[in-house]
């Protein structure tokens, strides 16, 4: 549901904006597995 969110800000962003959105959920979720 939190990705379905996600995509749906994302899908309105312009490329480079939703680059880094993708980068940064994505370096959230590294961090989280790291840690844990």
């Amino acid at each position: 549901m939190l990705l379905f969110l996600i995509e749906v800000c994302v899908a309105n962003l312009p490329m480079i904006s939703r680059f880094q959105a993708y980068a940064f959920v994505m370096g959230r979720s590294i961090n989280s597995l790291t840690i844990t």
